[in-house]
C-alpha cells in the first residue's frame, strides 16, 4: 500500500530553535497534553482530503474521508482501488481484479484499522501514534507556536533496539508542528510547511508536510481540498460492489 500519509518533518530546526518555557512537572504536562488532544478530536469529527503524495518525480493522487469514531474510507485515484471501514467491516475494491472483498470483524481488526488510517489519514488529521500513557511531555516555545508541548516516546525493537518517536504540538490547540522518528543512526523527521486554520474551530490543519531523513527530502505530501466537519453519512463507509464484480468475504487475520 503506498504510503499516502507520508507528512513532513523539521527535527533539526527543533534542536536549534526550540527552548522549554517553564519547569512544570512533567505529570502535569502530561496531562494537559491529554486533554488537549481529546478536546482536539472532540472539534474534529470528520473531514474530507483530496491531494497527492509525490515521492522520487512520481505522483499518487488520493481522497480520504473520514468521521467518527474510527470510520474512514481511501481511495487511490490513479488505480481505482477503494479501501473503506465502516466501524465493523473493511472493504477493498480492486478495479483491476473487478472485486470487492469485505472482512469480517476479527482479531486483526485493531491492527487493519491503524494501517488504514497510517495509508490515507495524514499526520496532523489523527492522533500521535505513541503511547500516552508511558509517554513524556515537557513544554517548548518554538516558531511556529509560539508555545508548543512535546510529546515523546521510547520503544524496543525485536532486536531490543530503541525507536524513539516525538511530536511537536502547537500549544493549546495540539495542531501538528513536526513529528521525529529516530532509530538505528538515522532521524526522520516530518513537517508542516503550509496549514489551513479554521477560527471558528480554534484549530490548524496541515496543508503541505514534508519528509526528510538525515536531512534528504522524501516525500511530499500536498492536499488540495480540506473540508473539515463535513457532513458524511455513514453508510458512505460501505461499499457495494459495481455490476460485474465477484465479492467476497474474509475474516481479518491476527497481526503477527
Amino acid at each position: 500500500m503506498p504510503r499516502l500519509a507520508a507528512t513532513a518533518f523539521l527535527a533539526w530546526a527543533l534542536s536549534a530553535c526550540a527552548r522549554e518555557v517553564g519547569r512544570e512537572p512533567a505529570a502535569q504536562a502530561l496531562a494537559e497534553a491529554k486533554s488537549a488532544l481529546a478536546e482536539r478530536e472532540r472539534r474534529l469529527t470528520s473531514f474530507r482530503l483530496e491531494g497527492a503524495v509525490r515521492e522520487a518525480g512520481k505522483d499518487a493522487p488520493f481522497e480520504t474521508a473520514f468521521r467518527a469514531p474510527n470510520r474512514v474510507r481511501g481511495v487511490l485515484k490513479a488505480e481505482g482501488r477503494t479501501l473503506s471501514f465502516d466501524g465493523a467491516k473493511l472493504y477493498e475494491l480492486d478495479p483491476t481484479k473487478k472485486t470487492v472483498v469485505s472482512f469480517e470483524p476479527g482479531r486483526g481488526s485493531s491492527a487493519a484499522l491503524t494501517q488504514l488510517l497510517a495509508a490515507f489519514v495524514p499526520e496532523g488529521y489523527r492522533a500521535p501514534v505513541l503511547p500516552l500513557a508511558s509517554a513524556r511531555a515537557r513544554r517548548l516555545a518554538h516558531p511556529r507556536g509560539p508555545e508548543a508541548v512535546e510529546l515523546s516516546s521510547d520503544a524496543q525493537d525485536e532486536q531490543g533496539r530503541t525507536v524513539e518517536v516525538a511530536y511537536v504540538l502547537r500549544w493549546p490547540s495540539a495542531d501538528l508542528i513536526e513529528k521525529r522518528l529516530s532509530a538505528y543512526g538515522t532521524t526522520k523527521t516530518l513537517a508542516v510547511d503550509e496549514e489551513q486554520c479554521d477560527l471558528r474551530m480554534r484549530i490548524c490543519v496541515p496543508r503541505t508536510l514534508t519528509e526528510r531523513i538525515d536531512g534528504t527530502t522524501g516525500a511530499v505530501t500536498t492536499l488540495t481540498r480540506i473540508e473539515l466537519n463535513a457532513a458524511i453519512p455513514a453508510d458512505e463507509f460501505a461499499v457495494s460492489a459495481p455490476e460485474g464484480y465477484a465479492t467476497r468475504t474474509h475474516e481479518l487475520p491476527a497481526s503477527p
